[in-house]
C-alpha cells in the first residue's frame, strides 16, 4: 500500500508538472495545498518504516533522506511552469528509482 501511494502521487506529480508547462494555473488554496499536505502525509507514513526500508538490500540512509526531500520538493515545484524540465525530470526518475528499488 505505501509503496502504491508513492507510485500515485509520482505519477500526479508528473501529471500536473505537464499541465502547468502547458500553462493550466493551479490555485494554490484549493489544489496545490491540498495536493502537497497528501504527499506530506504520505512521506510521514514512509518514515514509520524506516528501519524496514533500510533493510533493504543496496536501500541506504543516504537515498531514504534523498527520497523524502525529492518527493517534498517535486509535490511543490510541479505546479510552477517555470521549473526546469531538466533538473525535474532529473529528480523525477531518480526518485522512480528509489520507489522501484522499494518493490
Amino acid at each position: 500500500q505505501m509503496v502504491s501511494n508513492l507510485n500515485q502521487d509520482l505519477l500526479l506529480i508528473k501529471e500536473r508538472y505537464t499541465l502547468a508547462r502547458n500553462g493550466y494555473q493551479f490555485d494554490f488554496d484549493n489544489e496545490i495545498k491540498p495536493f502537497v499536505q497528501r504527499v506530506d502525509h504520505h512521506m510521514s507514513e514512509f518514515k514509520r518504516y524506516e528501519h524496514e526500508v533500510l533493510g533493504i538490500q543496496y536501500f541506504n540512509q543516504t537515498h531514504f533522506n534523498n527520497l523524502i526531500q525529492l518527493f517534498e520538493d517535486l509535490s511543490i515545484t510541479c505546479h510552477y511552469p517555470k521549473t526546469s524540465l531538466k533538473i525535474f525530470m532529473n529528480q523525477y526518475k531518480t526518485v522512480q528509482h528509489h520507489i522501484q528499488m522499494l518493490q
